[in-house]
C-alpha cells in the first residue's frame, strides 16, 4: 500500500512538470540568446486600435486598456513571461535607454499569476519610471485577441491608439524608435 501511494506521487507530480514544461516552451522561447533569435513581424490591420481588455495593475485596480491615458504619446504593449530570460532582457533594454524612450508608453502584460508580476515589478524598480507600467492579463483576453503564442511579442500604437505593428521576438530600442516613428 506504501509503494501505491508513493508511485501514485511520482505519477502525478511528473504529469504536473511534464505539462508546466509544455506550457513553458509554448509561450517562450527558451535556450538561445537574443542574438540568434529573430523578430518576427505579424499581419497587421491599420484599423485596428487598443482593445476594450481589462488588465490587473500593481494595484489591484482593474484598467481598461482602451481608457489609458497616452498623453499624447504612442503606446507599446510588451506581453512577456516573468521567468523568460529574453523577455528581462526586453525589459533591461527599455530602462537601458529610458531616455531615448521616455516620449514611449510601455505597458508590459503577463499572463501569469499576480505574485509573479509583482515579482518583475519589484525586481526591475519599475515605480521609478512615469512611462513605464505593468499588468496583469487577467482571462488571457490579450493573447487571444493578439493570438499571442510566444515572448517576448511588442504591439505598436500610435498616439492616437491606432495599431502600427507586432513583433514577436526581442525588439531593440533603435527598432522600436523606428516602428513608432514611420
Amino acid at each position: 500500500m506504501r509503494y501505491i501511494g508513493m508511485i501514485l506521487i511520482v505519477l502525478i507530480s511528473g504529469s504536473i512538470f511534464y505539462w508546466l514544461d509544455g506550457f513553458t516552451k509554448n509561450i517562450a522561447w527558451i535556450g538561445a540568446s537574443v542574438s540568434e533569435r529573430s523578430s518576427s513581424v505579424l499581419e497587421v490591420n491599420e484599423r485596428e486600435t487598443i482593445p476594450s481588455t481589462f488588465i490587473m495593475a500593481v494595484d489591484s485596480a482593474k484598467i481598461d486598456l482602451k481608457e489609458l491615458p497616452r498623453r499624447s504619446f504612442p503606446m507599446v504593449l510588451i506581453y512577456f513571461d516573468p521567468y523568460c530570460p529574453v523577455c528581462h532582457q526586453q525589459i533591461m533594454e527599455i530602462i537601458k535607454h529610458k531616455d531615448e524612450l521616455r516620449r514611449i508608453n510601455f505597458f508590459l502584460i503577463t499572463p501569469f499569476p499576480f505574485y509573479q508580476m509583482i515579482k518583475t515589478y519589484r525586481d526591475f524598480k519599475l515605480i521609478s519610471f512615469q512611462n513605464i507600467k505593468i499588468g496583469w492579463d487577467i482571462e488571457h483576453r490579450l493573447s487571444r485577441i493578439y493570438s499571442i503564442d510566444k515572448v517576448p511579442s511588442a504591439i505598436f500604437f500610435d498616439k492616437e491608439g491606432r495599431l502600427i505593428n507586432r513583433i514577436i521576438g526581442f525588439v531593440g530600442y533603435k527598432r522600436i524608435l523606428s516602428e513608432i516613428n514611420n
